[in-house]
């Protein structure tokens, strides 16, 4: 019955989907044309297309093959055999409708369930946050000259963004797309019942400085786009931070409760005296400044320095340290302690945390040159307006209910941090090898060596090739880095076939994330069925209810990359409780991991997973020295030519 159905609801645009499939067909994707007009894609980037739906259930077989046994494979196969010959084609010409219809037929769905329509508070959820090298203020004074400079370098960088100055980023010679940048900018996420709201106001000239816990309005720059001068933001940070002395009632604080708390509460505090109206001077900000407390942890060196910040960017220490001094809705904030942490705390919804590198590396490099010193002063005499909230009984009690909320969730996640020094990507480049799915392999291994199992594994993957693309994901876990995994432990395989069993598992890595990039990738076209399904309210399907779907889609690891030329450090929830969130930055002669994991799983332990993984790494390091000494050998006795 429901087959009908949907087969009249895209009867109607199914001789216009064909003509276009037909026309803008991509090899393994459909329905893949330009995007017009150039005023809304200046790039003229092509859509994000959808997959063959039989090319993703074939993918989708394979990526099981790890974690089910032989007989639900043979299963699974007849599940996808008859999902694509009933209800499946239907829903891909709902898709491929959906695609020729909207800018980019994932965006809506993906924003709403990934992000808005998550009802969990969001520090230690879905916000990332990356680290800045830590800075030695021998000074009071000295911080507050970091933050000046941190403002100004914040602000070039927005003005790059937003006059289209910034070099285009490619992929493959690829473009990618750079609309993201401007996304970073003077956006909230406001909190509504059900699912949330986004909103973007381009022409903000004003950013919030958060002190104690007290709010201040700075106006940054004049009606001409002109910023302030280094010794005039100086001169207002100084302000902020005489008139601040005393700790404020901690409203930020509401901003971590669940979404659908602070909704009733937001409407419930709108209805104040002027509370209102200081509630838009921090939606429509560029950004936030976090002026933060030194972390209560003691510092013996670099390393407890750079975990320190990882720690107060995550969760700022709890509620009674820094956790109140935020407005979590906000997209970006920057966080500076007077011990010299500082970095970036980041809410995913509008845009992917790929971005945030390059900005690092700009703002980093900003303030170690001499270019704020070159800002000239501008006539602007608005003084910076101390945010006086009128609180109520029930704010006070809300409040603290997220004050006891915040310092659990606090209590209940791990993190820790390594720099791997023992090599870096170059080391890996040399040997023809992937840095990124080498990484990927000694993860599976780390998690082998401590809970004996594989398991599904999630890295995430751009889509910036199209126009307004976000991510999908590399199901990292594959046959081939089983096969090498279990023979890397048999002292009886040799060297020469443990070597290629690594290649053979690179080689498929790469050729999934090749996939990915292009648009063709699994789990996107997996959510979007199930989305067409949900919007045509018929029953859901088979397939996305079967032992392989769930058990392949359970992300013990939960990985991204994030790379940075500075000695930065990424930190992002797992994304399941037993679970592991991996970020990593590789340089070239280095990389930085950090682990993070909850307490409530008292399997997982990120120390132990990092020992794990760098011992894994040095494993395959190993691996491809003696190889190398092999070749020689063989070189050496005239038997290359059989190596």
């Amino acid at each position: 019955m429901y087959l009908s159905k949907i087969q009249k609801i895209v009867n109607d645009g199914l001789v216009k989907i064909t003509r276009i499939a037909r026309n803008y067909s991509n090899g393994d994707c459909v329905g893949v044309r330009r995007c017009n007009p150039p005023l809304i894609n200046p790039q003229n980037l092509p859509y994000l297309p959808i997959p063959k739906l039989e090319n993703t259930l074939h993918k989708f077989i394979k990526s099981c093959e790890p974690f089910v046994s032989y007989k639900v494979i043979v299963e699974t196969k007849e599940i996808c055999e008859m999902f694509q010959k009933k209800e499946g084609k239907y829903l891909q010409k709902y898709l491929i409708s959906k695609a020729q219809n909207s800018y980019n037929w994932l965006d809506d769905w993906y924003t709403q369930c990934a992000y808005l329509c998550n009802r969990d508070s969001l520090p230690m959820s879905t916000s990332p946050i990356m680290t800045f090298p830590p800075q030695k203020f021998r000074k009071t004074y000295q911080q507050r000259e970091y933050v000046a400079k941190l403002i100004l370098a914040i602000l070039k960088f927005r003005k790059l963004c937003y006059c289209n100055k910034l070099p285009v980023e490619t992929w493959h010679k690829y473009p990618l797309d750079m609309g993201v940048y401007k996304k970073l900018f003077a956006n909230i996420r406001l909190p509504k019942p059900v699912c949330d709201q986004l909103y973007h106001y381009p022409n903000s000239q004003h950013i919030i400085i958060m002190y104690k816990n007290n709010l201040f309005k700075v106006k940054v720059m004049n009606n001409c786009g002109d910023p302030l001068s280094f010794r005039q933001l100086t001169e207002r940070i100084d302000e902020v931070m005489t008139r601040g002395k005393a700790t404020g009632i901690p409203f930020g604080l509401l901003t971590s409760l669940n979404r659908d708390t602070w909704a009733g509460v937001y409407e419930h505090m709108k209805d104040i005296g002027n509370n209102e109206e200081l509630l838009e001077h921090i939606e429509k900000s560029m950004f936030l400044i976090n002026i933060d407390n030194p972390p209560p942890c003691p510092v013996c060196d670099d390393e407890d320095r750079k975990l320190n910040s990882c720690q107060n960017g995550f969760h700022g220490y709890g509620p009674k340290v820094n956790g109140a001094n935020r407005w979590y809705g906000k997209t970006l904030q920057f966080f500076s302690t007077r011990d010299g942490c500082s970095g970036i705390i980041f809410e995913h919804s509008p845009v992917e945390a790929i971005p945030l590198g390059k900005m690092a590396d700009y703002i980093l490099n900003y303030i170690a040159g001499d270019e704020w010193r070159e800002v000239p002063d501008i006539i602007l005499r608005e003084r910076p307006l101390k945010m006086d909230f009128i609180p109520s009984e029930d704010i006070i009690n809300a409040m603290n209910d997220a004050s006891e909320h915040l310092e659990q969730k606090m209590n209940n996640f791990r993190i820790d941090i390594l720099h791997y020094d023992r090599f870096g990507k170059e080391f890996i480049k040399e040997n023809k090898l992937s840095p990124d799915a080498i990484i990927q392999a000694a993860l599976q291994f780390a998690n082998l060596r401590l809970h004996n199992s594989v398991t599904p594994q999630h890295e995430t993957a751009s889509t910036r090739r199209f126009y307004m693309g976000r991510t999908d994901t590399i199901r990292s876990c594959t046959r081939e880095v089983v096969r090498f995994l279990q023979n890397m432990s048999r002292v009886t395989t040799p060297t020469k076939e443990k070597f290629e069993l690594l290649q053979d598992a690179v080689k498929r890595h790469q050729q999934i994330t090749a996939d990915v990039m292009m648009g063709r990738g699994i789990d996107r076209h997996l959510f979007g069925l199930l989305m067409a399904s949900r919007e045509l309210k018929i029953p859901l399907p088979k397939l996305l209810r079967c032992e392989a779907y769930h058990k392949s889609g359970r992300f013990r690891i939960v990985t991204r990359q994030n790379p940075t030329k500075r000695n930065c450090f990424t930190c992002y929830s797992p994304g399941l409780d037993g679970g592991y969130g991996c970020c990593y930055n590789p340089r070239s002669e280095d990389i930085n991991m950090c682990v993070t994991c909850k307490r409530s799983d008292p399997e997982c332990h990120p120390g132990k997973f990092l020992d794990a993984w760098a011992c894994s790494m040095r494993n395959i390091a190993d691996l491809i020295l003696r190889y190398k000494l092999y070749q020689k050998e063989c070189f050496s006795r005239g038997k290359c030519s059989k190596c």
